[in-house]
C-alpha cells in the first residue's frame, strides 16, 4: 500500500486494537517515521514493526492498560503503562534513545509524537531498532 504507516495502524480494518498511544509508541520501538510509506519498508523493517506491535501490545495489557483521563480495568483499577510511554505526550522531552527532542506533529489528521533522529522519513533513523523495556 502507497499510505503512510501510521494511519494503516490505526485502520481497524487493517489491524486490530491499535489506538493513537500505542501507535507512536509502537513506530518509535521499531523506528519508524509516521509518514513513511507503508510500500516503502523493508523486509527487516516490518519484521521490527511486527515485534513492536507484539511487545507494546503484551505491555499494555501486562500493565493493565494506559490510564491518561478515566480508564479503569473489570477491577477498577486504573492502568500503570502510562507509566511506560517514550514518546506519547513527550514532545519537548529528550528522547530516550538519542538525547534529540521529541517532536508533537499532525499526521492524517491525529496528533503524533516521535523522535526526528530516531525515526527518519527517508530510511533508517539513529540507533536502530530500539530493544524492547518489557
Amino acid at each position: 500500500r502507497k499510505a503512510q504507516i501510521k494511519p494503516l495502524l490505526l485502520d481497524q480494518k487493517v489491524v486490530s486494537g491499535i489506538g493513537n498511544i500505542y501507535a507512536d509508541e509502537i513506530l518509535y520501538d521499531a523506528r519508524l517515521h509516521p509518514r513513511r510509506k507503508a510500500n516503502t519498508l523493508t523486509e527487516g523493517e516490518w519484521e521490527a514493526l511486527h515485534a513492536a506491535i507484539r511487545s507494546n501490545l503484551a505491555a499494555g495489557v501486562e500493565h493493565r492498560g494506559t490510564t491518561v483521563r478515566l480508564y479503569k480495568d473489570v477491577l477498577d483499577r486504573p492502568g500503570e503503562h502510562q507509566n511506560y510511554l517514550r514518546v506519547f505526550e513527550e514532545h519537548g522531552q529528550p528522547c530516550p534513545g538519542c538525547e534529540g527532542e521529541v517532536v508533537r506533529e499532525k499526521v492524517s489528521g491525529r496528533p503524533s509524537h516521535f523522535c526526528p533522529a530516531c525515526q527518519r522519513e527517508d530510511g533508517p533513523g539513529v540507533g536502530g531498532r530500539l530493544e524492547s523495556l518489557w
